[in-house]
Order: structure tokens, then C-alpha cells, then sequence
């Protein structure tokens, strides 16, 4: 009879720590807002990390302390330099060093004279001096080049995983705009690394980096080469089906719409006007007038008449 009930006894014992044991396993769940590397090896994961592009590229961003000046977005600070730089806008704050780089070095009046910059000693000593990891969000060089190498690893980062991916319907399609989608943001990425760097890296990998710094004219090559490897692809999927469901999926909504003003997403025909638009300016900014030769100017045109144009 004891042994009976020491054996019933056993028995609820153990069950009552596997009871425990499940409902601690219950509990280990996953911080959906700190997803791991496995998701991507779904659809719905590969597609919402391909949306994130326009986020880790442009978007605000929260960062280690010596980028924490990029919380205000690519286009308020990086466009905001350009266009200040540019003299199309004024900028009244000081934050991120726009003090200095959205004034000029000094003004000559029309007298003559030179009014120099009153604030420090003048736009080039203090970009110069704060061209520097140690002066974080006060480098004025620093957010677009963090801002484009985020992009580029994002799109390594994909293009590292997409052929382990499974997709539901014409996996091959899905595939292909994926990669496609990548391409493009890489070409743009080192676009403006080359244009507005005197040198930059070319990084291929997912999370790497390396010491190698090529030429800003071997960035433009690099843009171009990924560029084309966009266009072949795209070259090859048709509108419709699978390549618009995966579009539509990786473009925010209020960014769907054509160069008319209606609804919609680019054909592959119209994404490749596109690249032909981007490989037109790279060649137009990147290369000094006295230096463009009869084919550059061949060139320019074929790339500027199959490129972008008014509604199309």
C-alpha cells in the first residue's frame, strides 16, 4: 500500500514540474520590438524589414552618443545642409554645426570690403576642426555618411538572406524585386557617398566594415555597377502579380503614386527610367566640365532621354 502511494505521489511530482517547466517556457517569449535574424526567413519578416529601407535611411533615428544628432532625420539635417549651402533655404538654429555651415566664409559688399563670418573663426577652420568621430553630432560630415552606410547594410543585409527566405505563390518574382530593391538603394547609397566624399568604402558584406577607402570616382563606378545589376534584373519581371504585391508591400502607402499625381507603384520599365536618371546625374555632377568628352556627352543624353520625364 506504501509503495502504491509513493509511486502515485512520484507520479504527480513529476507531472506538476513538467506542468511548471511548460508554463516557464510559455513565459520566454520574443520582444517583437527586437526581432532576431530569424524572421527574415519568412515572407511577412523579409518584406517588413525591406520596408524599414526608408526608416534606416532617412527616417529619425536613435543611436549611440556619438551619432545621437541624427534623431531629427536625413532630410532635415543632410538636405537641410544642401539646401542651406545652396542658398535656397536659411536655417536659424545652431544645432549639428548648421551655425557654421549655412554661413558663408565671409560677404563682399559692394563696396568692396569683406564682412568675415562672426561666429568662431569662420566656416572652414570650424568644419574643418570638427570633422572628427570625438565631436559626434557636431561633425557636419558625419550625418550623411552614417545615414547612407545604414542603407547600404541594410541592403546587405537582405540580399544575405533573401534566397533562404520562403515565400508563399511566384517565389521567384518576390525574389527578384527584392534583390532589385536592394540594388537601387545600394547604387543610391554610393552615389552620394562618391559625390559628396573625397573617398568612402565599398562594403558588400552584412554587418562589416573595412579600412579600405577607394576614390570617390571608384564609388560612382560601384553606384553604376549596382545600378546595372538592378536594371538586369528588372529587365527581366513584368507589372502586375507578384511584383506589385511585393512593392506595395515595401513602399509606404503615401509614397504610391505615379508622375502624374495618380495612386500607384513603378512599373519595372518605369524603375529603370529611374536608374537611367541616377546614372545621368552621377555623371553630371562627378565630372568637371572641362574634363566631359564628346562620349560623356553621348552619354548624358542617351541616359537623360531613357530617364525620368514629365509624366512618365
Amino acid at each position: 500500500m506504501k509503495l502504491k502511494i509513493f509511486k502515485i505521489s512520484t507520479l504527480v511530482l513529476i507531472s506538476s514540474l513538467f506542468a511548471v517547466s511548460c508554463n516557464k517556457a510559455d513565459l520566454d517569449v520574443t520582444n517583437l520590438n527586437n526581432p532576431s535574424y530569424s524572421v527574415l526567413s519568412s515572407e511577412s519578416g523579409i518584406l517588413a524589414f525591406a520596408s524599414g529601407f526608408y526608416k534606416i535611411g532617412f527616417g529619425d533615428q536613435t543611436v549611440g552618443s556619438l551619432d545621437d544628432g541624427l534623431g531629427f532625420g536625413f532630410h532635415i539635417i543632410v538636405q537641410g545642409f544642401h539646401e542651406s549651402m545652396g542658398d535656397n533655404i536659411y536655417v536659424p538654429w545652431g544645432n549639428n554645426s548648421f551655425k557654421f555651415a549655412d554661413n558663408p566664409q565671409s560677404v563682399k559688399l559692394d563696396n568692396g570690403s569683406l564682412v568675415p563670418n562672426p561666429i568662431g573663426q569662420g566656416q572652414i577652420f570650424e568644419l574643418k576642426l570638427r570633422n572628427d568621430r570625438a565631436f559626434g553630432a557636431s561633425n557636419a560630415f558625419l550625418p550623411e555618411w552614417t545615414y547612407m552606410y545604414f542603407l547600404n547594410n541594410s541592403a546587405n543585409v537582405l540580399l544575405s538572406k533573401v534566397d533562404g527566405t520562403s515565400f508563399s505563390g511566384d517565389t521567384d518574382t518576390k525574389k527578384k524585386a527584392l534583390k532589385a530593391w536592394c540594388y537601387w538603394w545600394k547604387g543610391y547609397a554610393y552615389s552620394r557617398i562618391g559625390s559628396m566624399y573625397y573617398a568612402g568604402l565599398k562594403i558588400d558584406d552584412a554587418n562589416a566594415t573595412n579600412g579600405v577607402f577607394l576614390t570617390h570616382d571608384a564609388l560612382i563606378t560601384e553606384a553604376n555597377t549596382n545600378f546595372d545589376k538592378a536594371n538586369t534584373i528588372l529587365s527581366t519581371l513584368t507589372t502586375g502579380g507578384a511584383f506589385d504585391y511585393v512593392l506595395q508591400q515595401i513602399i509606404p502607402t503615401y509614397m504610391q503614386f505615379n508622375p502624374n499625381g495618380t495612386a500607384g507603384i513603378p512599373t519595372p520599365a518605369a524603375w529603370i527610367k529611374n536608374i537611367n536618371s541616377m546614372k545621368a546625374r552621377n555623371l553630371l555632377v562627378n565630372t568637371r566640365l572641362s574634363a566631359m568628352t564628346t562620349t560623356n556627352w553621348t552619354q548624358l543624353q542617351t541616359f537623360a532621354n531613357t530617364g525620368v520625364s514629365s509624366g512618365s
